[in-house]
């Protein structure tokens, strides 16, 4: 299922919902008007403006409670959707390939490195990251290590790499899963802009 269809699912269900919470709450308001109508009838005028202003307190709270339970409802889909984003954003990040994960590989390594103080010993996800550690390894000014850890991490890293000092006292965890929990927030604001005021 697309990203734009469980956009367009959610929003429809949450608007559905709202209409169905407002229409409720004018139902509830129309009786309550009826109701004190009847009562009204029998009232001098003095009492009746009493009444009337009662049955409009009572329908505007009736109305505020469903226009409020009703963005309510609309902020847990939009909440929904964002998360459901995050889903599709780790799957997407476990088929990166070629010259774009490559680079980032890249600028993962030597950020780390330099926290590091310039070196470290590194692990990877996938063996095919061997190769461009490696190159990176190549490429380093000889003031900076990196040292190959042959193990790999887990898969649900996602991708990237995990750096440790090289006395063992201090990691540096560049992996996709961890860099994506360490900027959620942020990317939970760019994903609902992107979703909801474009």
């Amino acid at each position: 299922m697309s990203l734009d269809t469980i956009l367009e699912r959610i929003r429809s269900d949450a608007n559905a919902e709202a209409a169905r919470i407002i229409k409720a709450g004018r139902n509830e308001s129309a009786k309550v008007k009826h109701r004190f109508g009847i009562e009204l009838q029998e009232m001098d005028e003095k009492e009746r403006a009493q009444h009337e202003t009662k049955i409009r307190e009572l329908r505007n709270v009736h109305l505020a409670n469903a226009h409020r339970t009703a963005r309510q409802i609309k902020l847990l889909a939009e909440e929904e959707l964002i998360d459901q984003c995050f889903v599709i954003i780790k799957e997407s990040l476990t088929d990166i390939r070629g010259e774009v994960y490559n680079a980032s590989l890249r600028t993962l390594v030597l950020d780390g490195l330099q926290l590091l103080g310039g070196a470290g010993r590194v692990q990877v996800v996938r063996n095919e990251d061997i190769e461009v550690i490696a190159k990176i390894q190549s490429e380093l000014d000889v003031a900076k290590k990196l040292e190959l850890d042959n193990n790999l991490l887990p898969a649900e890293s996602l991708g990237g790499v995990l750096i440790t000092s090289l006395d063992g006292k201090t990691i540096v965890d560049n992996t996709f899963k961890a860099v994506l929990e360490r900027k959620k927030d942020q990317y939970r604001v760019e994903i609902a802009k992107k979703l909801f005021e474009g």
